[in-house]
């Protein structure tokens, strides 16, 4: 039994690890673990009992022969099973893992955190309680000209729930990018595709993609983030569930307030250009080193306020 439970705390170990690469267990370790346990629970009521009797006899006490003989018969029947499990690890494959066919609920969007802004902190903080904290709201829009920092604000967020500095209470965050011209089944795929449902969706006829991914979002209390959204995105028939949206949010970055409009969003946010010391900031962080040539340093002025 000892050896049996070792070898069962090995394999969670394992398991603790690979899982924190995105694996889960293969089948057989699955059924094999609540075995093991079961066997551990029903082995330590049997020692308990076997404790009892052995208290009893040196107590004096005249010995119950049919409850020993039963007793005697249950152990054995139970070192029979703890070896059948033993013998069932040793005919486990190599690799007791796979990779996790189910999505991860965030995954880090690769690009520069928020570095200079002039208030970076309380523009996240509000985002945050728009997103995470408050249920009124269900679509969000992020609004402003192009390069000010929309995505990357959305970024930050979505990094943080990832990194688990934000508690985030969606089963799934699916970040989906638009761009300029809409493509109805380009969006559809990178929404399949974050459920990994890919495969499955381009199996069937386009016409019923609108319908299969929202039977699957239904499912789910998800964050959809559309990126880079130029004109109205007809949500139905992408697929996106809008009616019954209870503990479901959607996010858009658009440079047209026109745009949150028409997406009926609940609120808005809206990144502006930075102001001439926060511009400086950014030019000379990324500079680094500025020649102490006046001259210069008043034409990297001008070029930072443009």
């Amino acid at each position: 039994m000892e050896e049996l439970s070792d070898s069962k705390k090995n394999i969670e170990e394992y398991l603790e690890s690979a899982g924190e690469q995105g694996k889960v267990a293969i089948l057989p370790v699955k059924e094999w673990l609540p075995k093991v346990n079961n066997m551990e629970g029903q082995w330590n009521s049997m020692e308990e009992k076997i404790i009892k009797a052995i208290q009893e006899h040196f107590c004096g006490c005249f010995p119950n022969c049919y409850s020993r003989y039963k007793l005697s018969k249950s152990s054995m029947e139970k070192f029979q099973k703890v070896k059948e499990l033993i013998d069932t690890r040793t005919n486990f494959p190599e690799e007791l893992v796979v990779p996790n066919p189910l999505p991860k609920p965030v995954e880090q969007i690769p690009g520069p955190s928020v570095l200079v802004d002039q208030n970076p902190a309380s523009r996240l903080d509000h985002l945050k309680n728009l997103v995470i904290d408050d249920d009124r709201f269900r679509k969000i829009g992020i609004y402003g000209m192009g390069g000010v920092g929309k995505t990357t604000l959305i970024r930050e967020l979505n990094n943080k729930m990832a990194d688990g500095s934000l508690k985030q209470p969606f089963d799934i965050i699916i970040w989906v990018t638009v761009s300029s011209v809409i493509n109805m089944q380009g969006i559809q795929s990178q929404i399949a595709d974050r459920l990994k449902f890919k495969e499955e969706l381009e199996k069937e006829n386009k016409q019923r993609w609108a319908t299969l991914l929202l039977g699957k979002l239904k499912e789910k209390k998800f964050l959809l983030i559309l990126d880079d959204v130029w004109e109205k995105i007809d949500l139905d028939k992408v697929g996106i569930p809008q009616r019954d949206l209870l503990g479901c949010k959607i996010i858009l970055t658009t440079r047209s307030f026109d745009v949150c409009n028409q997406m009926e969003t609940d609120e808005n946010i809206r990144v502006d250009t930075l102001t001439d010391e926060p511009s400086w900031e950014l030019f000379s962080k990324h500079v680094r080193e500025l020649p102490d040539d006046e001259e210069i340093k008043s034409l990297a002025r001008e070029v930072a306020k443009e």
